[in-house]
């Protein structure tokens, strides 16, 4: 059965967004980019819509990007950071995952989307440091037509000098 968002707790213009709400409208992301993939016809995959727009973000995502993945990446866009932190044995905070999609071009040309989870470590209270790819079975990977991403790669993360 799906839960809607009043179910969920979800008051409009109530600024403290239950996080079970929160939950169904990234499952509803999610949701979307299936039935496009089940469609099987990349030209309906659509980019996804920014959860918030942050450049340092974006840059940091890129930068961990790059340390796994190959292609020039187009863009960043940003989700939102994951409700539930990471967690030692003891269950003490160590970190939290932000979710975001690297629009990369691959070497063959194509275009595509890698959603991933990507790590940033701290202590609870505060968090810092450079992003790393969280894995874990996090990513995915879908085409998406070139055409459909604004020209522009995200300045400093391409390797190849500019003119």
């Amino acid at each position: 059965m799906e839960k809607s968002l009043a179910a969920a707790g979800y008051v409009k213009g109530n600024k403290d967004v239950p996080a079970e709400a929160k939950k169904i409208c990234t499952e509803a992301a999610f949701e979307q980019m299936r039935k496009q993939l089940e469609a099987g016809d990349v030209e309906k995959i659509e980019l996804p819509k920014a959860g918030m727009h942050n450049p340092a973000l974006e840059k940091a995502v890129a930068a961990a990007y790059q340390k796994d993945y190959s292609g020039k990446i187009l863009k960043v866009v940003l989700d939102r950071w994951d409700d539930d932190p990471e967690k030692d044995a003891l269950g003490r905070v160590t970190g939290k995952n932000l979710g975001a999609n690297v629009v990369n071009k691959r070497p063959d040309g194509k275009c595509q989307l890698h959603y991933e989870l990507w790590l940033q470590h701290g202590n609870g209270k505060s968090f810092s440091g450079p992003l790393s790819a969280r894995g874990a079975g996090s990513a995915t990977d879908t085409d998406i037509l070139c055409s459909k991403v604004e020209a522009g790669a995200i300045a400093g993360t391409d390797k190849k000098k500019r003119k």
